[in-house]
């Protein structure tokens, strides 16, 4: 279980190559500003 320290880091400071194709075109499109918003995709 991920605490709100983790969920709320930058994600400046993280590691986002994973994500690949239609995944990549939605980061750089909703452009989540934490670890948070990406997992729980703010954009679903």
């Amino acid at each position: 279980m991920l605490g709100a320290a983790c969920l709320s880091v930058s994600l400046a400071g993280v590691d986002t190559s994973a994500p690949a194709g239609v995944e990549r075109e939605q980061v750089a499109y909703w452009r989540p500003e934490s670890l948070g918003e990406l997992l729980f995709n703010l954009w679903d």
